[in-house]
């Protein structure tokens, strides 16, 4: 049997009216006597966040919280006739949350019957209201769902034929859910609470809490142990503290919400321009100060002020031969020279010692027009000494000089030589230089060092003994003639050599001397002095034009030193 019209009254009047559960007919139990609470629920997520911003008459445009439909906007809906109730009995816009007259009176929906399709079914159709035509057909319409139902007896009078139904009126399309609400003031105490996306429900004391992020963690809500998520960073000391030997800085990463992401130890080298202001910098290890990619070290004392290096021990400056001079040197640059064993700077134009001065000698060579002849450099009248085929002028009276300007009193003759050598009083020589090949004289020992190719093979020392360091010549094996020196035949006539010989813990040393005819060589060994044993004998030949001295070992593996005198043809 169906349920009675009163039993669903009831129903609705205890659950709608009271919020209690129907436990029985109202005859049995009235609703002051049923006790089991029954709320109607309402969905947290469906709550309109922003209903507070409908106006309160149905606006005539669209916004971000109401849309609007009406032929002014040409969007009245056109609803659909619903299959599964009586023809033409129910119709579904297939839209929800239509805004209803609570809001104001303009939000109640407009019905009109018009032809399928038209787009101005407000002016071309026929409205229906919602109390009908007096004929039992009226209409309601649900705004939760946007269901539009003639719940009267009849339908309206007319035909339906290629009509249907069309709705005017406007949908809540703003925020929805407790998350979009904004400040929320609770006058209350809330004991405990907890809101995910979708969800929101009061948390018990056994409830338990589960953080992810930046923090993770769980337990429940009045003991919550958190970690802070790993951010990457190795755990440890940055800074100078963990390096001994070059002195860094931590360079830190830091992203918006304040959390260290890197952290590395920089090169003060690679921090950029550093100020220190009245501070002194001391360390019981020394300090190395490098410079990358050829930078300069540059150390400015500003204003009034000098650099100065203090203490009673020494200052080592840069250190080189003549080869490894700088490419670009400026005027003030000064370094040590090892090829002439003294200090050098660079004057703008050239290197010099300090003290000494060296030689300019310009040679001359005149058109027999000219007076004024330009030099090579800066001098004056008083610090040339000029000659004129050998013959040396006279100053003033036979020439003057003015910066690099030259005037001789009469005009030389094309034919003439004219030599200049621009000097200053105390010139030393310290170093000849030809090439690769290069004599230095120590100015503070006199020794006189004869070097080529960067290989010293004579020095005369302090003492006045010529110290020969030709290299070691390795003889291998024995009883076969190994040569170690030669000389042009057609250059020199005799040769004067003192050979040393030394193998193992035996050594024999002696004089040989070597002439020759062009065709025949000759050679005689005197003054052998020995450990014990011979270790060789020399022989000579000629081998093309070249006169060859060799040595043959009594033994494997002999060396052999010697030195040289050649006398021309």
């Amino acid at each position: 049997m169906a349920i009675t019209d009163a039993q669903k009254v009831d129903y609705l009047f205890k659950k709608l009216g009271y919020g209690i559960a129907k436990t029985d007919t109202s005859t049995v139990k009235s609703p002051s006597n049923e006790n089991i609470a029954s709320p109607i629920i309402i969905r947290g997520n469906s709550i309109w966040a922003q209903s507070d911003s409908v106006p309160a008459t149905i606006p005539t445009s669209n916004s971000s919280i109401v849309t609007v439909y009406a032929d002014a906007l040409s969007s009245t809906i056109q609803a659909t006739n619903d299959g599964t109730a009586s023809t033409n009995r129910t119709w579904n816009t297939n839209l929800t949350e239509w805004i209803d007259s609570s809001f104001g009176a303009t939000y109640q929906v407009k019905v009109y019957l018009a032809t399928t399709g038209s787009a101005t079914p407000q002016t071309s159709g026929t409205q229906l209201f919602a109390d009908g035509s007096g004929n039992n057909d009226e209409w309601f319409f649900d705004y939760t769902s946007g269901v539009l139902n003639f719940i009267g007896t009849n339908l309206p009078s007319g035909s339906f034929a290629g009509k249907s139904i069309f709705i005017s009126g406007a949908r809540y399309v703003g925020n929805k859910g407790l998350e979009h609400l904004g400040n929320v003031d609770f006058s209350g105490a809330i004991s405990a609470l907890t809101i995910t996306e979708n969800t929101y429900r009061v948390l018990t004391t056994n409830s338990n809490i589960q953080v992810t992020g930046d923090a993770i963690g769980s337990g429940t809500y009045s003991n919550i142990a958190l970690t802070l998520a790993d951010s990457g960073v190795v755990a440890g000391i940055y800074g100078s503290a963990d390096d001994e030997i070059v002195d860094r800085v931590p360079k830190i990463t830091v992203d918006s919400k304040g959390r260290i992401t890197h952290i590395s130890n920089v090169a003060l080298t690679q921090i950029g321009n550093v100020s220190f202001n009245d501070t002194t910098i001391s360390t019981t290890r020394g300090i190395t100060v490098n410079s990358a990619n050829n930078g300069n070290i540059i150390l400015n004392a500003n204003g009034t002020g000098t650099v100065q290096i203090s203490g009673t021990n020494a200052l080592w400056i840069p250190t080189g031969d003549t080869n490894t001079r700088p490419e670009n040197p400026q005027s003030g640059y000064t370094r040590f020279n090892t090829d002439v064993d003294n200090i050098e700077f660079f004057t703008g134009t050239t290197w010099a010692v300090p003290g000494v001065s060296t030689v300019t000698s310009d040679t001359i060579i005149p058109d027999g027009t000219s007076d004024t002849y330009t030099l090579s450099g800066d001098t004056t009248t008083t610090g040339v000494l000029v000659s004129i085929n050998g013959t040396v002028q006279q100053p003033v009276s036979a020439y003057s000089v003015l910066n690099d300007q030259i005037t001789f009193t009469e005009t030389p003759l094309h034919t003439d030589i004219i030599e200049v050598r621009a000097f200053a009083a105390g010139v030393s020589v310290t170093s000849l230089i030809s090439g690769t090949t290069k004599v230095v004289v120590n100015s503070g020992t006199g020794a006189v060092r004869f070097i080529n190719n960067s290989v010293e093979h004579i020095n005369i020392n302090e003492a006045g003994a010529i110290v020969t360091s030709s290299p070691t010549i390795s003889v291998p094996t024995s009883a076969t003639p190994t040569i170690i020196d030669s000389y042009d035949s057609t250059i020199y006539r005799t040769a004067r050599y003192t050979v040393q010989s030394t193998r193992l813990t035996n050594f024999e040393s002696y004089e040989v001397l070597v002439t020759h005819n062009g065709i025949t060589s000759y050679s005689s060994t005197s003054g052998i002095v020995n450990s014990g044993i011979t270790l060789g004998t020399i022989s000579t030949t000629i081998i093309g034009s070249n006169i060859v001295l060799q040595y043959t070992a009594t033994g494997a593996n002999t060396s052999i030193r010697l030195s040289k005198n050649y006398i021309v043809l």
